[in-house]
């Protein structure tokens, strides 16, 4: 049986746009989700999917790259650690869908991402 995993969404996502001018605009995360949630509370899904929205003010700025840490502590996240899962930087445009690869997860942990 899969064990309730309580998951609070934070993220540490690192982008690359594909704008090449002098003043690049600041492309913003937003929209996160793990399994379709905003916040849950407890999942049962021990390799939950994320997923975030991105925002530009430049028209056409696609995401080319990212990088999806998982913390069990927000102190720890705030350092730019991923101490449960760093995905090291993936190229793709993939904003949805990706699967949590990190350590295995257990009832009651807080995982901020």
């Amino acid at each position: 049986m899969v064990k309730i995993l309580s998951l609070i969404a934070l993220l540490s996502v690192v982008l690359s746009s594909a704008c090449a001018q002098k003043k690049q605009a600041v492309m913003r995360v937003g929209g996160l989700t793990c399994e379709y949630l905003t916040a849950p509370v407890g999942l049962g899904e021990p390799l939950p999917r994320l997923a975030w929205t991105l925002d530009s003010p430049r028209r056409g700025e696609v995401q080319t790259a990212y990088r999806v840490l998982v913390a069990s502590s927000p102190e720890i996240l705030a350092r730019d650690e991923g101490d449960l899962w760093d995905s090291g930087k993936v190229q793709g445009r993939q904003t949805s869908q990706v699967v949590y690869a990190g350590k295995p997860l257990v009832s009651g942990q807080q995982c901020f991402w």
